[in-house]
């Protein structure tokens, strides 16, 4: 029963720690009670919702430009096939595959530039 005891008065310690930790901390490293000032060796990052929106529009920028590279690339393929049906077909399915893949970038740019912008 003592043990529940000590129990129920470090939880308290340490949840009272982390509600009143400034903004940023990391309740495990703010704890008050003896022994809890130790560092967990994890490493830490500085990143905000404006660098993450930003990186993640730069790459989804470049999946929708290879996108439209391959687009260019099969229609090229496309008119060069003179009219060999396997040709004419690799060539639509490459045009599907690239049209997949620039709808994929953009829905997920819209929703990322959607989602952060709400955070």
């Amino acid at each position: 029963m003592q043990g529940m005891a000590h129990l129920i008065i470090s939880l308290k310690i340490f949840a009272s720690s982390c509600i009143g930790g400034s903004s940023g901390d990391v309740c495990i490293q703010s704890g008050t009670g003896p022994g809890d000032n130790f560092n967990t060796g994890l490493p830490t990052s500085s990143a905000n919702a404006d660098t993450l929106k930003t990186v993640l529009q730069l790459g989804f920028g470049v999946i929708g430009a290879i996108a439209v590279i391959y687009l260019m690339y099969a229609a090229f393929r496309f008119v060069r096939s003179q009219g060999e049906p396997q040709q004419i077909a690799q060539a639509r399915m490459t045009i599907l595959y690239a049209v997949v893949g620039l709808a994929i970038a953009l829905s997920a740019e819209l929703l990322v530039t959607y989602t952060l912008g709400r955070i």
